[in-house]
């Protein structure tokens, strides 16, 4: 083989293993906000993308699919594709960090007061996170979740009329159900952070990996050769 050609497969080699393995196995990440108590900001962070399942890539090209799919536990922390992202495909969307905090099936009670009563505090309501095979009965209180997260991940032409009658496809129900397994995000950085209190249930399609390995932190507010926290340098994350 000649020189020249023997360099020019060395080199499509090398780069074909280091995009494989980006893309199917481990991505690093650079955490921008506290995720307490694991992550802070400055943290880079491996990501093991095959935590949940193996995300086949070129989703652009031949739809999302997932090998031997698998949920994350609650309490766990995850990376996920921002589900209110702008990008047409998932995987071209920004990543963001969270803790699954209930599983398809799970109630979760969320606040809500009806503007008819003019409460100033308001009630906390049962909210059944949803999944496949899992019918769902709507009330005032879930009635906008659940149609967002219809019109949103499941592509359905929603609206509602009063507060338990949701028009799908124009066919009013009072059940709703969902082709996919969605589970519940939660952020420890601070009451305003981005989570489901602000998007709804995730859809599993969106979820990246899990966070494995700190490889270094920094602090960005300090020059380049200052700010390494050293002491969470390979820190393997629980």
């Amino acid at each position: 083989m000649k020189p020249w050609l023997k360099t020019t497969v060395i080199l499509a080699t090398t780069i074909l293993t280091v995009w494989l393995i980006r893309t199917l196995a481990f991505l690093p990440i650079l955490i921008t906000t506290d995720e307490r108590p694991s992550l802070i900001a400055g943290d880079r962070v491996l990501v093991a993308r095959f935590a949940f399942g193996l995300r086949l890539p070129l989703d652009a090209l031949f739809g999302y699919h997932r090998l031997s799919p698998t949920l994350p536990r609650q309490g766990e922390p995850i990376v996920f594709n921002d589900p209110l992202g702008k990008r047409r495909n998932i995987s071209d969307r920004p990543l963001c960090v969270g803790t699954c905090t209930a599983l398809p099936g799970d109630t979760i009670w969320l606040p809500w007061s009806s503007d008819e009563t003019c409460r100033k505090v308001a009630k906390h309501y049962p909210f059944v996170v949803p999944g496949k095979g899992i019918t769902i009965d709507i009330h005032p209180w879930n009635i906008v979740m659940l149609a967002n997260a219809l019109h949103l991940y499941e592509q359905k032409n929603v609206c509602w009329d009063c507060d338990s009658l949701l028009v799908i496809d124009g066919q009013q129900v009072r059940k709703v159900s969902f082709s996919e397994d969605y589970i519940w995000v939660s952020s420890n950085g601070h009451t305003e952070a981005y989570d489901s209190r602000l998007f709804g249930p995730l859809p599993v399609s969106h979820l990246e990996g899990r966070p494995m390995l700190i490889l270094y932190s920094k602090d960005s507010s300090k020059p380049f050769y200052n700010g390494y926290r050293y002491r969470r340098f390979l820190s393997v994350l629980p």
